[in-house]
């Protein structure tokens, strides 16, 4: 599984983006939400998160701009009747973060406004996909990306609910005031893990 991919933005188009990696340059489709991102940074260094689809005489690799548009694009390719193109469409016309909101508070009506989603496609959502999203703000709309850190401490075996609370508010605390991006992050890292063991242990 090819989890990213890091390189220059060579071009932009209506389905896609053209990312050169060294010799190598990928044709990655993509929702209009990624590909603004991206257009906006051509000739730029950018990561891209990825997810291949492998058929039998076919190879499609998708890419995100960020963890969790990723994340709900393998949510809804879960879900029976809808296809990696339909869920790209769907993402393409709803934000991941109100798109989560609906499906999380059972709104068929928004859902069912969205292009691609018919009544019963929203009600096949809501049942598969119902308390299973994040519906916090993503990284993007809050000009921060913690999920390195959230990922980390969430494999170390904390509850992955506990750490994004915990990440949230060491972030807003002292821990996150350092203006370097790096040494902000590694204060973050550890005053929430020391947080976290505290806690689990009761102290």
């Amino acid at each position: 599984m090819i989890e990213s991919l890091s390189g220059k933005i060579s071009a932009t188009a209506v389905h896609g983006i053209h990312l050169q990696c060294g010799p190598v340059e990928w044709e990655i489709l993509a929702s209009t939400r990624t590909i603004r991102d991206m257009a906006a940074r051509t000739g730029q260094e950018v990561r891209l998160h990825t997810h291949l689809i492998v058929r039998e005489d076919d190879l499609k690799l998708f890419g995100f701009s960020d963890r969790k548009e990723r994340e709900l694009f393998r949510a809804l390719i879960g879900v029976s009747g809808i296809g990696a193109k339909q869920a790209i469409r769907i993402l393409s016309f709803s934000p991941p973060t109100d798109l989560a909101r609906f499906i999380e508070g059972a709104d068929i009506e928004s859902l069912g406004r969205i292009p691609g989603i018919g009544k019963k496609t929203a009600q096949k959502m809501v049942l598969a996909l119902q308390g299973e999203l994040v519906t916090e703000p993503d990284a993007a709309e809050r000009g921060d990306d913690f999920s390195e850190i959230i990922e980390s401490l969430v494999s170390m075996g904390f509850d992955k609910a506990a750490v994004r609370k915990t990440v949230a508010t060491c972030a807003a605390g002292p821990a996150g005031a350092e203006s370097s991006p790096r040494v902000r992050e590694q204060n973050i890292f550890r005053t929430a893990l020391l947080e976290l063991s505290t806690r689990e242990q009761g102290g």
